[in-house]
């Protein structure tokens, strides 16, 4: 089952589905083993990547009621009306992190689909795929292992996965 915030907002911007990609352990629960590795803090915002270039896909948000409210760097962040909010990250475009543009290809590349009704579906990143770009944004932070939500969210993937680190080992090696 995906999180509330992730169908809330699939509610408000039905017609954009198909060009986000969904991310986060808490998006992967109904394909991970067991429960969380850790009490998760309240989720208040939607994190996606976008499958294309910004200048086609606001627009459209725009129209949808959902409105950019903040720009740093390559992450935007929208809120709706109705107080959802989506914290997106665009497309890679050749000019960051090497390392990391791959991790954001892959996490748009290695996706499932998730119905939500007869005709509404969400892409959603694989739990192998946000390995890497949850670690990515660890290694950006600069902060210690400890300290660090990506990090938490990485040994949750991992420690939750059917095969555990045994299904990281099948990820393309470039990740």
């Amino acid at each position: 089952m995906l999180p509330a915030t992730v169908l809330r907002f699939a509610g408000s911007a039905e017609r954009l589905l198909n060009r986000l990609v969904f991310v986060g352990a808490d998006c992967c629960d109904d394909v991970l083993d067991a429960r969380p590795v850790a009490a998760r803090q309240p989720v208040s915002e939607v994190r996606a990547l976008a499958t294309v270039a910004p200048e086609r896909l606001i627009p459209e948000l725009e129209l949808s009621g959902i409105r950019r409210v903040s720009r740093v760097g390559p992450i935007d962040v929208f809120s709706s009306a109705d107080g959802n909010v989506l914290v997106w990250i665009e497309p890679s475009i050749g000019f960051g992190d090497p390392a990391d543009e791959m991790a954001r290809e892959y996490a748009t590349l290695l996706t499932r689909t998730v119905a939500l009704s007869g005709t509404v579906a969400v892409r959603v990143a694989s739990p192998t795929a946000q390995v890497a770009l949850w670690w990515r944004e660890h290694a950006r932070s600069g902060q210690p292992v400890w300290d660090s939500p990506a990090a938490e969210t990485v040994v949750e993937l991992v420690a939750r996965s059917a095969c555990g680190p045994q299904a990281m080992r099948t990820a393309p090696a470039e990740l």
